[in-house]
């Protein structure tokens, strides 16, 4: 069942993304495929813990800095 939901709600995105952006009208899933290859190259980038210093939150920095609150990095994990 979730599968089926998350196909229409792509084929929403899909469909609205045709329809607002003038000259892309069939180009809606290339865009979208696009868009998640870019964001699964930027996940690469971050490193995310729970952050005792910040009351157990979860905090996401790129992999060059340090945590803000407490000073822990990617390669202390």
């Amino acid at each position: 069942m979730r599968e089926q939901e998350a196909l229409k709600y792509l084929k929403t995105a899909i469909e609205f993304y045709e329809k607002r952006v003038p000259g892309h009208e069939g180009k809606g899933e290339k865009a979208l495929l696009e868009l998640l290859i870019s964001l699964e190259a930027i996940k690469d980038d971050w490193w995310e813990h729970y952050c005792e210093s910040n009351g157990g939150s979860l905090m996401s920095f790129q992999k060059v800095n340090e945590c803000d609150w407490c000073g822990k990095r990617n390669e202390d994990r």
